[in-house]
This record gives structure tokens, sequence and C-alpha cells, in this order.
């Protein structure tokens, strides 16, 4: 039943591993079902957390900078 649902995403871009699994689990499946039937799933690669992708467009200037700001980096 997680498989079918799984397999109508051709691969996982549009969305996030938060949404699918929050989805499957007001469905009523179990995490740990979801898991493996995320890590079975032949596009589970392309499946990314809500982290890695904030991450991958993060800009590093504005985040050193920001951290500067508040005397994060601060060194003696």
């Amino acid at each position: 039943m997680i498989s079918d649902r799984l397999n109508s995403y051709d691969d996982f871009s549009q969305t996030t591993k938060e949404k699918i699994t929050n989805d499957l689990t007001k469905r009523g499946f179990s995490f740990q079902d979801i898991s493996t039937a995320i890590a079975e799933h032949a596009a589970a690669d392309t499946l990314l957390s809500k982290a890695k992708i904030k991450g991958m467009n993060a800009d590093l200037t504005t985040e050193v900078l920001k951290l500067v700001r508040k005397l994060k980096g601060r060194t003696q």
C-alpha cells in the first residue's frame, strides 16, 4: 500500500521527506514502514530533507555576516 503511493512519484524533486512522512502517517502508516518503503524506492536518493534543501540554498557569506553581527565569531 505504501509502495503504491510512493510509486506515484517518478522522482522526489518537488517534495521533501517530511511532507511524504507526514502525509503517510496521517493515513495511518507507521514511521518504520514509511522509512523502509522510502529506502526501497528507486528514486530514494533524490528525496531530500528540509534541512538539506535549506543548506543548499543558503548563501554562505550572508550567514557568516549574520553570525559576526551577533558576535559569534570573536577571536582573541
